[in-house]
C-alpha cells in the first residue's frame, strides 16, 4: 500500500511521523460492495471512527497483487488506477525509515479522469 495527501509531508523532516495532518473536516463514506480493494483500488483513508467517514485529504493505493480484501466494506473506493501500475510497485518498494515513510521523498502527481 502506498499513501498520500497528508499535507504535513510536503515540509516533513527525515524521520518525521506522517498520517494524521489535513483539513479539519471528513467526507461521509460511501462505501459500496462492488468496489473492492484489489490491485489499484484507490482508496479515502481515514482514522477509526464509527461513521467510517473519509480522511478530507489522505488516500491510499492498493499494490499487493492479491489486493487488500480485509478492507472491503470497510473504507470507501473512489477510483482505479488503470496505467502505470508499475509505477506503484516501484514506489512500495523504496527503502523507507522507522515509520514506513520513503527515506526520499517521493512526489505524486494525480490525474483523475472520468
Amino acid at each position: 500500500m502506498i499513501q498520500g495527501g497528508d499535507p504535513d509531508s510536503k515540509t516533513a523532516k527525515a524521520g518525521q511521523a506522517l498520517g494524521m495532518g489535513g483539513p479539519s473536516y471528513t467526507i461521509p463514506a460511501e462505501i459500496l460492495a462492488k468496489y473492492k480493494h484489489k490491485r489499484g483500488a484507490l482508496a479515502a483513508a481515514r482514522t477509526n471512527n464509527p461513521q467510517k467517514a473519509s480522511s478530507g485529504s489522505q488516500f491510499y493505493i492498493v499494490e499487493p497483487v492479491s489486493g487488500a480484501h480485509s478492507l472491503d466494506n470497510e473504507y470507501t473506493v473512489f477510483g482505479e488506477i488503470t496505467s502505470g501500475l508499475e509505477v506503484i510497485t516501484k514506489i512500495a518498494s523504496v527503502q523507507k525509515d522507522q515509520s514506513d515513510r520513503p527515506v526520499k521523498d517521493i512526489k505524486m502527481t494525480i490525474k483523475m479522469e472520468n
